[in-house]
């Protein structure tokens, strides 16, 4: 799984360091979104359907919470890093510090479009083995690096909006479950 590759790339990256003395910072970035955002994201997706003509959102999980960083944040939190000779060797978070239910960032994104919406679930949208929360502390950044967000989710969400509908980007959707692409060879 996802969460299985970063763990043994940390630890391989961490073996590198400890055997080699190769100079390594490990950076932990916590739900990266802004311009040039992606799929299967989920502030792309809500994107997307806030931006149809429907005036519902179909997701999954929606009560479990995520911590959000603006990609200015990461960025500049990631050339810090690579540029700091305290934080070789060190295993660095990066993130707001502050967690975010879905269902609210659906409400806050509809907010800033000034769209009225529902929230209906789908079950092919839930994630196997999701984790139902995920809030970063960025003690160690901001210690070793003097690093902190700047950028608030309110403002992070305003651009990145701005963004998609300034650049006529249409994602592929709607999404169709997790397994389906396991399943059927695609």
């Amino acid at each position: 799984t996802y969460a299985v590759s970063k763990l043994a790339a940390d630890r391989a990256v961490f073996a590198m360091h400890k055997e080699h003395s190769f100079p390594v910072v490990i950076i932990r970035p916590f739900n990266s979104y802004g311009p040039n955002v992606t799929q299967p994201y989920i502030i792309p997706e809500i994107a997307l359907q806030l931006l149809s003509l429907s005036d519902s959102v179909q997701l999954g999980n929606v009560e479990s919470s995520r911590d959000f960083t603006y990609v200015e944040d990461t960025a500049r939190g990631i050339i810090m890093a690579l540029t700091n000779k305290n934080a070789v060797g060190e295993t660095i978070n990066l993130g707001s510090g502050r967690e975010v239910k879905i269902r609210n960032l659906v409400f806050l994104m509809a907010k800033l479009l000034r769209k009225q919406v529902k929230i209906g679930g789908d079950p092919t949208r839930l994630r196997p083995y999701d984790v139902e929360r995920l809030l970063c502390d960025y003690t160690k950044a901001k210690k070793i690096l003097g690093w902190e967000p700047k950028v608030s989710l309110e403002e992070g969400l305003k651009r990145t909006i701005e963004w998609v509908t300034n650049n006529s980007v249409r994602f592929k959707g709607p999404f169709k479950g997790w397994y389906q692409s396991y399943y059927k060879g695609t």
